[in-house]
């Protein structure tokens, strides 16, 4: 395996899941994993070309094990907004303004929110020209 998530990380995951630890041992584990995927999720979206679809799995990933995870809500709204999936990019802002309305003061959460009424409005644009052209 290759790339940001092979590696000790991949070696790490087993060794985490044996059964033969404690209660809390898994439950300290279990936060170490989603911790690791949440920066794997930011490594993705931070490289020079980033892997948005990468960065939505290791995000989803962590929002299976603890769906009300602000940095995962986070951190998949991004990976969202660069695959261009508005609707989706939407659902995880709402979802995280419910959880904490605080959040829309966060910077990233505001940087999310424009970009995602510019989105709307170059979508909409899209659209009444080609809905124009139609009908001359």
């Amino acid at each position: 395996m290759t790339g940001l998530d092979g590696g000790p990380y991949a070696q790490f995951t087993p060794a985490a899941q044996r059964t033969h630890t404690s209660t809390n041992d898994k439950e300290h584990i279990k936060q170490l994993l989603m911790t690791a995927d949440l920066n794997l999720a930011q490594c993705y979206l931070k490289l020079s070309k980033p892997n948005y679809e990468k960065a939505k799995e290791y995000a989803t990933k962590v929002l299976s094990i603890d769906a009300n995870n602000v940095k995962a809500l986070v951190r998949r709204a991004q990976a969202h907004t660069g695959l261009n999936d508005i609707e989706n990019a939407r659902l995880d802002l709402h979802k995280l303004e419910a959880l904490d309305a605080n959040s829309l003061n966060d910077p990233i959460v505001k940087q999310l929110n424009q970009r995602l009424q510019m989105m709307d409005a170059e979508q909409t644009e899209r659209q009444r020209k080609m809905y124009s052209a139609m009908f001359k």
